[in-house]
């Protein structure tokens, strides 16, 4: 009787809890009515006929940020089990939206009704582009048996039961006593078939964007028309946009529409033959933007579009230009002397950029963080692309694809602050010919990270750590294999120290290497 006394058990307990998954019916649960409880202060109910097998596609419509819908949902239990309602299978496929429900796991009582009120959030602003009937958000309410906290509950407590009493049977003589015992058990098995129930909330939400498309002017332009809105007279200068705006402290995405006036063509900076407008406007020391393609492409060539614009400090509105067609950006913020902050730049998609020349040169930046994740692979030259800026470090640039570089020439020259290149360590520069004043006029303190660059293609090493008076150690490039035809010229000019080139002999005379014939 003792060695059988636990599969009895088990075989009374186990067909009773499959029963007991088997009661929950795909039927027992309805959807009645759904309600919008808060829409801008209205209420609007959705008829029985768009609920089809407890699922509902709901248009989604264009919100502002932090702003919601909150739904009430109306549901009838028509079988005799409780049910408790979750929402652990909720799925949410978008990033725009976010949720919460007001009564999760609360219980639907057999033969009742009960209303569960979900609110959508706005998270982020979805942008302004044209929408579909494919935005919708559909509504699902099932009754899959999946664990839920009462059902926990119940199952512990039998367990619990059922392993004290086969404990007490085990050094228990007195069969009376056993028989108890073991109805006791019996008594605790209904319980688990009230508890297994549970109503799933299922919610799908998806937004597809119809992009629309604009297409700005070539940079240069659109420089010469932001600063003639600011009031500049460009024309006093023979290349207009290297005239020196002093007006103009930042860029910025207009959320809505310009007025007619601002629509002028002065306003217009898109291409002739661009799908949608794109308007510019200036104010209160801002140039904004808008259009209604939420993404307008920077033109194939983009170099020098805010050169010049002296005091611009916030770039945070550029954050939504589609580069991905683009090629050049050389000189893109050359001489924009205040500005710091590179906001607005982290997820430009550079792919097919080939020249990055004198991007940044005299601008005020200290960080390149926002660079980091550049595809900058097919880019060829970096000449004077930092040229004269107040970096201390070259963080942001570790994992830059290199591989096509022809040239470094100046790229870091007059980086007063710039003590280390340690970032630069994982560089592919097997290309690169021309490393011309690369670091001159740096506070570099050692040359850590240049250790394994493969310079056996440098043509022209002239200048290129002139002025260095900080440098105290050039050992780490000791090993570096350099063509013995290639141009020493002045390469540690007016620097404390410089490398001993193991690979190849020579000797050193006022900062210029002369290779041993």
């Amino acid at each position: 009787m003792k060695k059988i006394l636990p599969v009895v058990l088990f075989l009374l307990l186990f067909p009773s809890i499959v029963l007991a998954k088997d009661t929950c019916n795909n039927n027992d649960i309805k959807i009645e009515e759904i309600t919008i409880e808060e829409k801008e202060g209205n209420t609007e109910e959705l008829t029985p006929v768009n609920i089809d097998n407890n699922k509902i596609n709901l248009n989604l419509e264009m919100y502002t940020v932090g702003e919601s819908i909150t739904y009430k949902i109306k549901v009838k239990n028509n079988s005799n089990n409780d049910y408790y309602f979750t929402k652990e299978s909720f799925n949410l496929n978008t990033d725009y939206l976010e949720y919460s429900i007001l009564n999760d796991s609360e219980v639907i009582k057999s033969n009742e009704e009960k209303s569960i009120q979900l609110k959508i959030m706005y998270k982020e602003k979805i942008p302004e582009e044209e929408f579909t009937e494919n935005n919708m958000m559909s509504i699902t309410l099932s009754d899959t048996p999946l664990s839920n906290p009462s059902t926990k509950r119940t199952i512990s407590l039998i367990l619990l039961v059922t392993f004290i009493t086969i404990i007490v049977i085990t050094i228990n003589r007195n069969k009376k006593l056993n028989k108890v015992l073991i109805g006791l058990i019996l008594c605790f098995i209904p319980l688990s078939i009230k508890a297994l129930c549970t109503v799933n909330l299922e919610i799908n939400a998806n937004i597809t964007i119809n992009e629309k498309e604009a297409v700005f002017l070539p940079g240069k332009k659109v420089n010469v028309k932001m600063k003639n809105l600011a009031g500049d007279d460009t024309s006093t200068v023979p290349q207009s946009h290297y005239y020196k705006d002093t007006n103009i402290t930042a860029i910025t995405h207009s959320s809505t529409e310009p007025n007619e006036s601002e629509k002028q063509e002065k306003n217009i900076v898109s291409a002739e033959d661009s799908p949608y407008p794109i308007y510019m406007w200036y104010e209160e020391d801002t140039i904004y933007w808008w259009s209604e393609a939420h993404h307008p492409k920077l033109n194939q060539d983009g170099s020098l579009m805010f050169t010049s614009i002296e005091n611009l400090n916030s770039i945070v509105g550029v954050k939504n230009f589609d580069v991905s067609n683009t090629t050049t950006i050389s000189l893109l913020f050359s001489y924009c002397t205040n500005l710091i902050n590179l906001e607005g730049l982290e997820d430009w998609d550079t792919r097919n950029v080939t020249t990055l020349e004198g991007l940044f040169q005299h601008s005020s930046i200290n960080s390149l963080e926002a660079l980091r994740k550049w595809d900058v692979s097919k880019v060829t030259t970096l000449f004077q692309a930092f040229l004269d800026t107040k970096l201390i470090n070259l963080k942001g640039l570790e994992e830059w694809d290199t591989s096509s570089l022809e040239s470094l020439a100046s790229t870091f020259l007059e980086c007063g602050s710039l003590t280390s290149v340690k970032a630069l360590e994982k560089w592919n520069i097997s290309k690169v010919r021309r490393l011309t004043q690369t670091f001159s006029h740096t506070s570099l303190e050692n040359l850590e990270g240049l250790e394994d660059w493969d310079v056996s293609h440098v043509e022209s090493f002239v200048n290129t750590f002139i002025l260095i008076p900080t440098l105290a150690n050039a050992s780490a490039i000791n090993d570096w294999d350099i063509q013995p035809t290639a141009d020493f010229g002045n390469m540690f000019y007016s620097t404390p120290t410089h490398p001993e080139f193991s690979k190849v002999p020579g000797t050193w005379s006022n900062g210029t290497f002369t290779p041993t014939p």
